[in-house]
């Protein structure tokens, strides 16, 4: 049992929700958009040539290591340009994009977890990705969302964490952290001094010379661990 707890922050992808899926069916809706309005790009690029171009431009810009966003709609821009398209057309595409990637599959313990925990904590999002919990359709469990992209600095990095407690006015004593990843939450939890929790579904083993203070299967988990 953890105790001592004003806040609970979580991570999005792969906390409460598998990502994967989610990335795999957006890039192939917009692969289909393509084709049908851009047809010398797709004629050209098939759908690894442009993640490759994706990761290219986003492996260019380290200044927007934080905002996946913008790299994404950078990367569409270029992409037009080299078949003479309008490279304003990366808003709408980004936009697009953007729909799609809000659309989500919910793991089945995440709703009744997040109803019984905002009774007796506040709850925020720390993320690094581009999802907003409101597009998806839970912002009414959180009192805040701190996304990369806004924060101006991605996990691990303290300072996400930090503005975190900040908008809602809590020490970092006072919070626990839960998240999947090894270094963006747990490491970046611990470094921020807040206590962290590994969202552990698929029964990874840990390897890290640091620890968690606690480990979970599932949100019911993290409600017997708070109670």
């Amino acid at each position: 049992m953890i105790t001592n707890v004003e806040a609970v922050f979580f991570d999005l992808d792969d906390t409460l929700w598998a990502v994967a899926p989610v990335i795999l069916r957006a890039e192939r809706k917009i692969y289909a958009y393509l084709q049908e309005h851009f047809p010398r790009l797709t004629d050209a690029m098939d759908l690894e040539a442009i993640r490759k171009t994706r990761s290219q431009v986003y492996a260019s810009r380290p200044d927007l290591a934080h905002d996946l966003t913008t790299s994404r709609r950078l990367a569409f821009e270029s992409m037009l340009s080299d078949f003479d398209y309008d490279p304003q057309a990366a808003v709408a595409l980004t936009d697009l994009f953007l729909d799609y990637r809000n659309r989500v599959a919910l793991y089945p313990d995440v709703i009744p977890a997040l109803e019984r925990l905002r009774n007796h904590f506040q709850l925020v999002v720390v993320t690094n990705g581009n999802a907003d919990i409101e597009r998806v359709g839970i912002g009414e469990f959180f009192s805040a969302q701190i996304r990369a992209e806004e924060a101006g600095c991605r996990k691990p990095l303290a300072g996400i964490f930090e503005l975190a407690c900040s908008t809602i006015n809590v020490e970092p004593s006072s919070v626990v952290h839960v998240g999947d990843h090894p270094i963006d939450d747990i490491q970046g939890a611990i470094g921020a001094g807040i206590r962290s929790i590994w969202m552990n579904r698929q029964g990874e083993p840990w390897v890290q010379a640091y620890h968690p203070d606690a480990e979970i299967a599932d949100l019911t988990g993290l409600v017997t661990l708070l109670r």
